[in-house]
């Protein structure tokens, strides 16, 4: 599953598992433990995915889920 931010800027299915548990309110922190990753490696897919959604905080992602999520649960 992706999310399409730009055409060939699509979001990873780990990179989009990230985004809505931070847009859950979850820290940085609390999504490596509970993916069971380092906090260094949400925050490498935080950056990714900031670029491709071309956002600069948790905020802003928010409202760019808000915009593209739902093409995510489409599904075919």
């Amino acid at each position: 599953m992706a999310v399409k931010a730009e055409p060939g800027m699509d979001l990873t299915a780990r990179e989009l598992e990230i985004a809505l548990l931070i847009a859950r309110g979850l820290r940085s922190l609390d999504v490596a433990r509970l993916l069971h990753v380092s906090t260094r490696t949400v925050e490498a897919h935080l950056r990714s995915i900031y670029v491709k959604a071309e956002v600069g905080n948790r905020v802003q992602l928010l409202n760019w889920l808000l915009e593209h999520a739902p093409a995510a649960e489409a599904g075919p």
